[in-house]
């Protein structure tokens, strides 16, 4: 848990520093954060959560995956029409993928 706090701590901090382009290590602080947040979901299921029928996880996964599809669907468009943005779309797409996998960690502990 610590180290997700740091992780998203040192996120912040390169996200507000002005004068000085520190966004992607700040996306890369927030990857890191949120695999730790990931791997503390999943250890918590394992310990204490409840079995889901085949169901309730294809729900479950198909629900946030065509939410987070949709996320990127909006935002792919500026990401194209604008060349200094177009390098940043595959980090984009990563960081989405990594919030689709803790989001669907989270849901499963949740059960």
């Amino acid at each position: 848990l610590w180290g997700a706090l740091g992780f998203a701590l040192l996120g912040d901090i390169c996200l507000m520093l002005r004068g000085v382009d520190l966004f992607l290590p700040g996306l890369g602080a927030f990857i890191f954060m949120q695999g730790c947040y990931t791997g503390l979901f999943l250890r918590h299921a394992r310990r204490h959560g409840k079995p889901l029928t085949p169901a309730q996880y294809s729900l479950t996964i198909g629900a946030v995956v065509l939410y987070s599809t949709g996320v990127l669907d909006f935002l792919y468009p500026s990401f194209r029409a604008d060349p200094a943005k177009a390098p940043l779309w595959p980090a984009i797409v990563f960081y989405i993928s990594n919030v689709t996998l803790m989001t669907i960690s989270a849901a499963v502990w949740q059960q």
